[in-house]
Formats: structure tokens, C-alpha cells, sequence
């Protein structure tokens, strides 16, 4: 369950960062 923790985080961040 780790690795969807991480998945998240990183669709998150992606996300919030403005590109």
C-alpha cells in the first residue's frame, strides 16, 4: 500500500506544481 501512498503523492505534486 506504500507504493499507491507514493503514486499519490507523486500525481499530487505534479499537480501543484504550475507547469
Amino acid at each position: 500500500m506504500v507504493s499507491l501512498l507514493k503514486l499519490r503523492a507523486l500525481l499530487v505534486t505534479s499537480v501543484e506544481t504550475p507547469q
